[in-house]
């Protein structure tokens, strides 16, 4: 997997290269919309329906993760807002790299990373003014009560008969 941090440095030595100045790079990560004013029904309580599986999300995240001037830390800071009855203390990179690192369209459903960074995608596509994607769609058409968080198909129970 490519270093991020490494990709970072590149573009910031090509872009002093150029003539243009590190500030140039900041203001590009300050294009993103503010979320913080955006209410989702059902969010209050973290139960807002979700409408992307798990491949989508992580394609999102590594979209977003190209984007210059977002690190991990903050989009980790960002998505652990979006929580407001959070099961855990913070969202670490270390679950943000297991997640993204999950294959499967259910594989990381149970991970605060996956509704955290679904809200912060929700909220950024309603700022943007962007209509949803054809895959959300399909999505609300399967499963009307929004995509299963209670079950990721990584947890094996095993009983007698």
């Amino acid at each position: 997997m490519p270093d991020p941090k490494k990709r970072q440095l590149e573009e910031q030595k090509k872009a002093t290269a150029d003539g243009t100045s590190s500030k140039a790079t900041s203001s590009a990560s300050k294009a993103l919309p503010d979320v913080s004013d955006i209410h989702l029904h059902g969010e209050e309580i973290d139960d807002f329906p979700v409408y992307d599986n798990c491949d989508e999300i992580c394609r999102k995240i590594n979209a977003h993760m190209k984007t210059p001037g977002v690190t991990q830390a903050q989009f980790c800071r960002d998505i652990y807002a979006q929580l407001k009855a959070p099961k855990c203390k913070s969202i670490q990179s270390k679950q943000l790299a297991d997640f993204r690192g999950m294959k499967g369209s259910n594989a990381g459903a149970k991970s605060p990373v996956f509704y955290g960074a679904y809200v912060y995608f929700e909220k950024i596509r309603i700022a943007q003014g962007k209509p949803r994607s054809k895959h959300a769609e399909e999505i609300a058409d399967l499963y009307p009560g929004g995509f299963p968080r209670d079950q990721d198909h990584r947890t094996w129970v095993i009983g007698r008969a």
